[in-house]
Order: C-alpha cells, then sequence, then structure tokens
C-alpha cells in the first residue's frame, strides 16, 4: 500500500490551504504597516493621560475640596440662617393671625347662628350651646331666653371657654324674650351658652343663638364723647 498523497484529490484542503495562504498574507500586511500606526496611537494617548493625571487632576481634586468647603459652610451657616429666617416669619405669620389687619365690631349682621331650641333642668348652669372662634373682635351675642313656668325664672349667661363672662340675663314668662350683650372675643376662644333655671324640678329655654358683626379696619374708637 503506498502512502503517498496528491492533493488534487482533495479540492475542498486545497480551497482551505488558499484561504490560509491568504489569511496570513493580510495579517503580515497589518503587523508590517498598520500595527506601528497603532502602536504610536496608544503611546499619544498615554501622554495625554499622563498629561491629564499631571495637570488637570490636581486642578479637579483642588476644585472638589474647594467645594466641599463651601458646603460645609452652606451646612454651617447658611442652613441656620434659612432656619432663623423660617422661624422669624413663623412668627410674623402668628401675629399676623393674631392681631389681624381687620377687625370684627359689633353689629346686627348675622355671622353664625345656633338656633335648635335646648333647655336645662334645674339649679346649676349647664352649657347648652358652643360656638369657635375664628376671629379676633367684638360681637354683638343675642338668643332667645324663656322660662317653663311663669312662677320661676330662666336664666341664661354667655360663657368663654368654661367661664362665666356675659352678665347673667334672666327672663321669667313662658314667651321668649331676645337678650344681645357686646363682648370680646379672640382666635381660638370659646363662645358657649349657659342655661339653668330658679326651680329645682323647672326648666329654662333659649334658642337662636346668635353671633353678629361686621368686619372692617376701623381707623380708632371714641374714648370719651
Amino acid at each position: 500500500m503506498s502512502n503517498s498523497f496528491n492533493i488534487s484529490d482533495k479540492p475542498e484542503i486545497a480551497a482551505n490551504l488558499v484561504q490560509i495562504l491568504s489569511n496570513s498574507s493580510a495579517l503580515a500586511t497589518i503587523q508590517i504597516t498598520d500595527l506601528p500606526a497603532i502602536v504610536n496611537e496608544i503611546n499619544a494617548n498615554q501622554v495625554f493621560i499622563e498629561a491629564i493625571i499631571d495637570t488637570h487632576l490636581p486642578g479637579i481634586i483642588t476644585e472638589i475640596d474647594a467645594n466641599e468647603t463651601k458646603i460645609d459652610l452652606i451646612r454651617g451657616t447658611d442652613v441656620v440662617n434659612i432656619q432663623t429666617n423660617i422661624d422669624a416669619n413663623e412668627t410674623k405669620i402668628d401675629a399676623i393671625q393674631t392681631e389681624q389687619y381687620f377687625s370684627v365690631l359689633p353689629a346686627d349682621t348675622i355671622l353664625l347662628s345656633a338656633d335648635a331650641e335646648q333647655s336645662v333642668l334645674g339649679l346649676t348652669y349647664t352649657k347648652v350651646k358652643e360656638i369657635f372662634i375664628s376671629f379676633t373682635g367684638y360681637y354683638r351675642i343675642t338668643f332667645d331666653l324663656k322660662s317653663l313656668e311663669s312662677a320661676y325664672t330662666g336664666f341664661g349667661r354667655i360663657y368663654k371657654d368654661g367661664v362665666a363672662f356675659g352678665i347673667e340675663q334672666s327672663n321669667n314668662t313662658q314667651v321668649y324674650a331676645n337678650k344681645s350683650e357686646d363682648l370680646e372675643f379672640s382666635h381660638g376662644e370659646l363662645l358657649q351658652l349657659y342655661l339653668k333655671s330658679s326651680g329645682a324640678t323647672e326648666s329654662a329655654y333659649a334658642e337662636n343663638l346668635k353671633l353678629k358683626g361686621t368686619i372692617g379696619t376701623p381707623l380708632g374708637y371714641v374714648v370719651t364723647d
């Protein structure tokens, strides 16, 4: 048996060898022509990078340090000043809410009304109505009062936050009589109506509690006429 090999018997192998030889030739051409330019480009970039590191980087670090210092100053001073300004403005707002740039003065214009009929049995003052005051001012406060029996007297009185404030009003008839009084209330206070009877087994009645006034900006008020 012969060991000789004829490449013409294997055309596919011959084609592959041609391709390999062609690629080798192209690779050799790249190595000879392109590789020096690639190396030069890498070296140029290396020089550029080193220049950045040597010259620009210290400046960047210095800028970062300066900004950190500014940030620390802001945290140490400006934030405190901002909070101080916020606190000052809150104080001003509280003053505006307390003092107001307008006033409520007594008048016959109804601002709020609690009209339901309520009653109290016995000798002890008991709260039957309550109104929250939003604006400081002088209000005209009216309500209707009567007694269940004419032999006894019904009493009504305006309270402020659970403390007697207005004058004691009374009526010993079975017909409602209107009671009126001008009183000063401040923002956040409670205007309350309390009732009692002169008889331990009798009742006092009230209805139509009304908060009246007008909103204005008065220049002052007469002290002595």
